[in-house]
């Protein structure tokens, strides 16, 4: 497994939410921040799948990951 990025700023605030878009690389093209880790978006997916990462919750129609969570799974994959 790839290991996170070591330009994030993993301080984040519990009550933010992170999109697809902010964990993986997508097709977005403007970015502030690189992405959490450094995957395919498909990656994300099987991740999910296998356990690794929490399933998203559903706003809208798009996924969010709890920052919390993915600052979690960020810590145990760079260990």
């Amino acid at each position: 497994m790839k290991t996170p990025t070591k330009d994030y700023e993993l301080s984040l605030h519990s009550a933010q939410m992170l999109g697809t878009s902010d964990l993986a690389f997508t097709r977005r093209k403007k970015r502030k921040h690189p992405p959490v880790f450094n995957v395919s978006e498909p990656t994300i997916w099987r991740w999910v799948k296998r356990g690794i990462l929490p399933k998203p919750v559903q706003i809208g129609g798009k996924c969010f990951w709890h920052a919390e969570d993915v600052a979690e799974v960020a810590r145990k994959l760079a260990a």
